[in-house]
């Protein structure tokens, strides 16, 4: 879904809705598995990276909020031992 924010601001109203919701998703580390464990370690880093896929495919097309941008661009992408995607802790974010 390509969305055009002079077009369509409800739909860009919907997709920051949409992330919102998965961030707001709580889940305790290894509650549940990634959907895909060879490529994810945890469901956390699955959900950052589908959502950065469709932005970059522009299935989502975010507002021009520079807030929103920073908060979604200042999360590092890491590999385990395994060569799995995996998220820059918090405590590690905040260390920098």
């Amino acid at each position: 879904m390509a969305l055009d924010p002079a077009a369509a601001p409800g739909e860009v109203q919907n997709a920051v809705r949409l992330i919102e919701s998965w961030r707001r998703r709580s889940v305790r580390p290894g509650a549940i598995p990634a959907s895909k464990p060879s490529l994810y370690c945890n469901p956390a880093a699955e959900w950052w990276s589908v959502v950065a896929q469709k932005i970059e495919r522009r299935e989502i097309v975010l507002p021009a909020d520079e807030k929103l941008v920073a908060q979604l661009t200042s999360r590092r992408k890491l590999y385990d031992s395994k060569g799995r995607e995996r998220l820059e802790s918090k405590a590690d974010m905040r260390s920098v």
